[in-house]
């Protein structure tokens, strides 16, 4: 069904099993950036898409639409430029296909970065996949980084929220992978160190149960466990 998608197909999968009436929310990477090697760095932060990440995320948005029902849409970005493009390009290929789509807007969560100038340092030190497996495991105590389970407990109070989800809608909203991956982390005891585009957590709440699907699988859980110290 998603064949002509470059990416976007494990997380529509996810959201078409959880289809329904009950309430949705996909947390999902911004679609393909420039690649950093052919950008200086005072330029990341603003670096937007390519032609291949714009259609891309068009194409995503085309099939969520198609499939979608009730057919509504809530797109919220969390984050640089890239994720503000790509929350546009969904929501236009949406459109495309009849579904109503609230206009896409930013909304302000917590940054996992505690100390900028230090992550900036992990950053350029050649050991990037090391920091970010030892930050995930909460192992080699540093200050560049708000303790990963905390942080995404944290982040999943905030997307519980009741102004985050709706029973007539699926929210989508489209951030960094810096951000996705703890939520990957407190669930599935994920080690992967990056998240695809346009992939990432779907969850579906009924009640006290949460289920939480990723990469295919899904695992269900108590708000209150999920929530524990």
């Amino acid at each position: 069904m998603f064949d002509n998608l470059v990416w976007g197909g494990r997380v529509l999968q996810l959201l078409r099993i959880f289809r329904g009436g009950d309430q949705k929310v996909a947390v999902i990477r911004h679609s393909e950036r420039p690649s950093f090697d052919d950008l200086p760095y005072h330029e990341w932060d603003y670096a937007g898409l390519t032609d291949k990440g714009t259609e891309a995320a068009l194409r995503f948005g085309r099939a969520i639409g198609a499939a979608q029902n009730p057919k509504c849409l809530q797109i919220l970005w969390w984050g640089l430029r890239r994720c503000a493009l790509t929350a546009e390009a969904i929501s236009e290929g949406a459109r495309e296909e009849g579904c109503h789509v609230l206009a896409p807007s930013v909304i302000a969560l917590k940054s996992p970065i505690a100390k900028r100038e230090e992550y900036n340092k992990a950053l350029h030190s050649g050991q990037w996949n090391q920091f970010i497996a030892n930050w995930l495991l909460d192992e080699s105590p540093q200050v560049a980084m708000v303790p990963a389970q905390r942080y995404a407990k944290e982040i999943y109070r905030s997307l519980l929220a009741v102004e985050m989800r709706s029973a007539d809608r699926i929210t989508i909203i489209v951030t960094h992978d810096l951000h996705i991956l703890p939520l990957v982390r407190l669930v599935f005891s994920s080690s992967s160190r990056w998240i695809d585009y346009l992939d990432g957590v779907v969850f579906r709440v009924e009640g006290e149960k949460i289920d939480i699907g990723f990469d295919g699988v899904i695992v269900s859980i108590r708000r209150d466990r999920l929530f524990s110290e």
